[in-house]
């Protein structure tokens, strides 16, 4: 279900002719018609011998293209937001909702990614509350839920030419899971991507131009489930704390930064995948600002992908690390 945009632009006498191919899954591909923009306007002159022809023909297809290329700046200056929560002192045995989020969810022509959770913590039980135009279970492909914990999404607008809006922290879908990990275990719940499903929303802007925003561009919240202790007193907010692992991947050490809003005490844990918490470290007291922190990557941080939590008494802060 890799979506693959390819936008070929080229001028023909007195028209721009762009054509817009999308593969978006391998069974069915999509190709939307020739769109002809007239450009009378921006003409070539270049054989025209009149001096003042030319510059002003050049000076404004430059002042078009830069218009167009501000306004596509602006769309990216508001990155669409997909949010998971995180669940505290869940229950062996439970059934448990996990919605999923989106800001700036604004003119989406279509959207695809991947659902990632530990199978032996949360194992898949249904999805429901469709919340997008023409959503529904064929959009989903369930059939790696229950042995691999993970679930494909794929969704396209029934207007291709607007796209669909929703208001901020619109629900999307649902995912119910029944809680099987034993007592304080625990179990990231991800967004991210899987081949053949790469991770991408497609908007479209009032030229009627696409967006493609990748897994680097749009704003993420991971989600957790902690069975039998907690993580995090509410539901994250984007980047609570500006918290960074520099670099990441990691290797030998794993550098945290992050911005306390107060002074006060501050709790660290790291986590891997199965919810085992390989790290603890408790400040009792931090002054408000920047604060770096150096973690050894030592034998309890083996290779393969980590959970940071970072708690005070008023912000928490999680975010996903690769050691390799």
């Amino acid at each position: 279900m890799a979506r693959f945009l390819n936008f070929v632009l080229w001028s023909h006498e007195n028209c721009i002719f762009a054509r817009t191919s999308i593969h978006f899954n391998p069974f069915v591909e999509k190709r939307f018609p020739f769109r002809i923009f007239p450009c009378d306007l921006l003409k070539r002159h270049y054989h025209n011998p009149n001096p003042i022809v030319t510059p002003m023909n050049a000076h404004l297809r430059m002042a078009v293209f830069s218009f167009l290329l501000t306004c596509t700046c602006y769309l990216h200056a508001q990155p669409i937001q997909v949010l998971l929560p995180v669940l505290n002192q869940e229950t062996t045995g439970n059934l448990i909702t996990v919605p999923v989020k989106v800001i700036n969810f604004d003119s989406v022509l279509s959207a695809q990614f991947v659902i990632r959770w530990n199978p032996s913590v949360l194992t898949f039980f249904s999805l429901s509350s469709y919340n997008l135009p023409e959503l529904n279970a064929q959009d989903f492909n369930i059939e790696n839920a229950l042995d691999s914990g993970l679930i494909r999404f794929a969704w396209e607008s029934p207007n291709n030419t607007i796209g669909t809006s929703k208001p901020d922290s619109s629900i999307i879908f649902k995912i119910k899971f029944t809680v099987t990990g034993p007592l304080l275990s625990g179990s990231p719940i991800q967004i991210t991507e899987s081949f053949p499903t790469l991770f991408e929303i497609t908007k479209t802007n009032q030229f009627g131009g696409l967006i493609p925003i990748n897994i680097s561009q749009a704003g993420i919240t991971q989600g957790f489930v902690a069975v039998g202790y907690t993580v995090s007193g509410e539901e994250p907010l984007p980047v609570p704390l500006n918290l960074k692992i520099t670099p990441n991947p990691v290797q030998d050490l794993v550098r945290i930064q992050y911005e306390l809003p107060e002074a006060g005490p501050v709790q660290i844990r790291i986590l891997n995948f199965l919810g085992q918490v390989c790290y603890t470290q408790l400040f009792d007291h931090l002054e408000s600002g920047l604060q770096i922190l150096d973690i050894p990557a030592n034998s309890s941080i083996n290779h393969g992908m980590y959970f940071l939590h970072i708690e005070s008494s008023r912000s928490a802060g999680n975010i996903p690390f690769l050691k390799l």
